[in-house]
């Protein structure tokens, strides 16, 4: 009978304490499942780029991006995503990079192989506005930057400005559509 009671007593307390913290789990706070088109400028650029969840804080990405002239550089990996409060999201990307380039502009050779590890969060401006902040390395390439802001008119679509590098090309100002699924 005293053991009964002691066990009831001790599992009451762990439910009560799961209880109390249940209000700090929350789900992510930005969909990680779209597919987007954007343009760069200075010089001119085009880039698709597809993402979608495999768990509540996992997602694939890939991309392509080009100067359109004779050049891409597409990436494919998983990254990590994570609330940090009911404003804001921080999250990481694991991708590898196929390169292909003219010779003239690469002089690693025209087709290469990269990694890149990069880490960043979006954050609520106002009800549809989002700032969104990466920052990143590329093996051989260099540093990773991205920076701007969304305005989502919808649930299910967004536009973005933003300056952009992503170490295989130069810095440039970009806009993009987001649709999200």
């Amino acid at each position: 009978m005293f053991q009964v009671k002691k066990i009831s007593i001790v599992s009451r307390a762990v439910l009560s304490g799961l209880s109390l913290l249940s209000f700090v789990i929350q789900a992510n706070t930005f969909n990680y499942n779209y597919f987007e088109i954007r343009t760069g400028f200075q010089p001119e650029m085009a880039g698709l780029e597809l993402s979608t969840l495999l768990t509540e804080n996992s997602h694939f990405v890939a991309r392509i991006d080009s100067e359109l002239q004779g050049d891409w550089d597409t990436a494919i990996g998983v990254g990590f995503n994570g609330p940090i409060n009911k404003f804001s999201d921080i999250y990481g990307q694991f991708l590898i990079h196929y390169l292909s380039y003219p010779l003239k502009i690469n002089p690693f050779g025209k087709k290469i192989i990269e990694k890149e590890i990069n880490f960043g969060g979006r954050f609520w401006l106002t009800e549809k506005i989002e700032a969104i902040g990466r920052i990143g390395r590329v093996s051989r390439q260099g540093s990773v930057f991205h920076v701007g802001a969304r305005f989502h008119s919808t649930e299910e679509l967004s536009i973005s400005a933003e300056m952009r590098k992503n170490a295989n090309y130069r810095t440039r100002a970009t806009i993009s559509v987001r649709f999200e699924f």
